[in-house]
């Protein structure tokens, strides 16, 4: 087997362990979209956490492996770029582009947050914040305090609340807004809550 034909192989088994990677994440996202208002956001957000640890390891190997490798076609350049998406997810540092910008006002529980922050990264979102809080594998969860008020990584949330996400702007927008969609079934469930998505051309969350 020549040397070129061993870095095909070697790039398909990476890019291989991406695919089951990422359906691992999903199915992990998948089990934690019905609930009941009483659930413990915390224990999802955690288990979401250890999953992206997992998957931090694996970019470790990743970049690992792509520097020994001298053969910098296009199939190495895809690799580079699942890494540098994946390192967006983790929150390392500031990503531009364009998104989205989703306005909530009135009362909606924390499990109800955590849905619609999963249909954002669902959707392709590279990065996603609510109220300016990035949203990363080292989130600590969210969680409802006694008088009713929403908590995460230290902080009170308080209406109107406000999601941004970088992402392609119009596939965001059709993935929220479809018939049956996560923004019908929020309104459905809270009578009175208005749901306001402005498409961005350009944002930055860090």
């Amino acid at each position: 087997m020549n040397k070129r034909k061993i870095y095909i192989l070697i790039i398909a088994i990476l890019l291989g362990s991406f695919i089951v990677i990422e359906g691992r994440s999903f199915d992990i996202v998948n089990n934690i979209i019905l609930r009941d208002s009483k659930s413990d956001v915390f224990k999802e957000i955690k288990v979401l956490k250890e999953g992206n640890q997992n998957l931090m390891d694996e970019i470790k190997d990743l970049e690992a492996t792509l520097s020994s490798l001298s053969d910098k076609d296009l199939a190495v350049k895809t690799i580079q770029n699942e890494i540098e998406k994946y390192n967006k997810l983790s929150g390392e540092y500031a990503v531009y582009g364009s998104g989205v910008s989703i306005s909530v006002s009135g009362k909606i529980t924390a499990p109800w947050m955590v849905d619609l922050i999963n249909e954002l990264f669902h959707a392709g979102a590279q990065a996603v914040s609510i109220n300016s809080i990035r949203i990363t594998n080292e989130s600590s969860g969210f969680d409802t305090l006694p008088k009713g008020q929403i908590y995460i990584d230290g902080t009170i949330l308080s209406p109107p609340y406000v999601f941004n996400a970088i992402g392609e702007a119009i596939t965001l927008n059709n993935a929220l807004s479809a018939i049956g969609g996560i923004f019908d079934r929020i309104r459905a469930t809270f009578g009175g809550v208005s749901i306001v998505l402005e498409q961005k051309d350009v944002m930055e969350i860090n």
